[in-house]
């Protein structure tokens, strides 16, 4: 309870923070809580989807927030541009409307993840079956599964059949296909997709975690659990095209580019449309959430590679180095000054967040054309009990970068940590503070 009692003493009159976030609040048309709105934002609309649905990833959001807002700002033609693209959705949900995209992913397995479903018209589906056939005909025990990735958490979370199973599975892939080819990618991904559902662990925010009741799974299991997955894949593609043919619809050029959103890999004045969720300035480390997929996947070989990867990512969690930073903005410093004690290096770590989105805004105004809408799904969070309004600082970011801020819609409310909360309920009974902790859209225009 040290820390509950530290947060608790450190309590300071905060007023003039919450004021100064109610006049920016204000000034960019802040809106009540959409309900509407806020059930886009999570990806669990995707997941029944035809494509959409080949990977869970739980960061995302619902691709009707990408037609909500292609149809709101009349996109029928032109670039739409997700900076921060993740699984891929934004890309996607275009290139199915006949638009063009494109995604940029600094992460390498969240970009082949992308990249997979983009391709999903390359499948011959009775090639693809047929070669589904010979892996599981060819693939009953006797191939070797070859070396395993030195990272420590694979025989942790597997029993060693499952695990052997899985990169037995791979290697039968990998012998069957070219490197490159549509069939190859196609059927790692459905494989990748069964890892969380084979080991003895699930995705939280913050990583990996053990289930509570331990799932030893059998090679058949396994089996049964990839063969359904590509399968369901496979008619997936199979739909897509009935539906796309009886809508007259061609498929837009998309496709996903590895790169970093603060040096965007874009023309100027080529974006239509910007719409994306970047990293949260949570302290969680998405790297670490997938390690598994990028192991496997051998994006990751090593250790020197895996902290590479981590350090190439916007700086939005505290695993990472991050040297001393200058002040920021001006509303982000009031609020760090409220922040006591920093003994996880939070307060560096916000500073450089901003600075790294500050970058990204720069060269987001650079591609957009001129009036054209970006869109930035974010949420707010809270360190030391000091709610840090995340959507309204990037709001004044963008208006310094160049962008009008036309609104920030508000989609759902957060929560914080239960020691925080029990702060909150003591100290603001009135709830002052946690109307600024939630999660919204930021709408600027160019």
């Amino acid at each position: 309870m040290k820390a509950l009692f530290d947060a608790a003493e450190a309590w300071h009159d905060r007023s003039t923070l919450y004021d100064d976030y109610r006049r920016a609040e204000d000034r960019y048309n802040l809106t009540g809580v959409q309900e509407w709105l806020g059930r886009q934002f999570s990806f669990a609309d995707n997941t029944q989807e035809a494509v959409h649905g080949w990977y869970m990833f739980k960061e995302g959001f619902s691709h009707n927030l990408v037609g909500l807002f292609i149809n709101e700002y009349l996109v029928t033609r032109g670039l739409v541009v997700d900076p921060f693209s993740g699984s891929g959705t934004t890309a996607l949900h275009a290139q199915l409307r006949g638009l063009a995209a494109r995604g940029v992913e600094v992460n390498p397995f969240f970009a082949s993840v992308g990249a997979t479903k983009l391709r999903w018209h390359e499948a011959d589906i009775s090639s693809l079956r047929a070669l589904i056939d010979r892996i599981f005909l060819n693939g009953n025990g006797v191939d070797s599964p070859g070396e395993l990735p030195e990272l420590t958490s694979f025989k942790r979370l597997y029993s060693e059949e499952v695990l052997a199973e899985l990169f037995r599975l791979k290697s039968r892939v990998t012998q069957e296909t070219e490197p490159g080819s549509f069939a190859r990618d196609f059927l790692l991904l459905g494989l990748t997709s069964i890892l969380e559902l084979t080991s003895s662990a699930y995705k939280t925010g913050k990583g990996l975690k053990f289930r509570k009741r331990r799932e030893i799974h059998s090679i058949d299991d396994v089996r049964q659990r990839v063969a359904n997955k590509w399968e369901r894949m496979l008619c997936d593609v199979k739909e897509v095209r009935g539906n796309l043919q009886a809508k007259g619809i061609v498929p837009g050029d998309a496709c996903i580019l590895r790169g970093d959103a603060r040096a965007l890999p874009l023309d100027d004045d080529c974006a239509e449309l910007i719409i994306y969720s970047p990293p949260y300035a949570n302290t969680f480390d998405y790297n670490e959430v997938y390690k598994l997929e990028m192991w496997f996947m051998d994006h990751v070989k090593s250790y020197e590679e895996w902290r590479k990867v981590k350090e190439a990512s916007l700086r939005s969690h505290v695993s990472l180095r991050i040297e001393s930073q200058a002040d920021g903005d001006e509303l982000l410093e009031k609020a760090l000054s409220f922040v006591q004690t920093d003994t996880r290096g939070e307060v560096q770590m916000l500073r450089a967040y901003f600075s790294d989105m500050g970058r990204a805004l720069a060269e987001q105004r650079r591609v957009a054309k001129k009036g054209a809408h970006v869109v930035i799904i974010v949420g707010n969070s809270s360190y030391r009990c000091v709610p840090i309004a995340t959507d309204v600082i990037l709001a004044r970011l963008a208006e310094a970068t160049g962008f009008k801020v036309e609104s920030i819609r508000v989609g759902r409310r957060l929560n914080t940590s239960s020691q925080q909360m029990a702060v909150y309920n003591a100290r603001d009974p009135e709830a002052k503070a946690m109307r600024f902790i939630r999660e919204s859209a930021v709408v600027l225009r160019r």
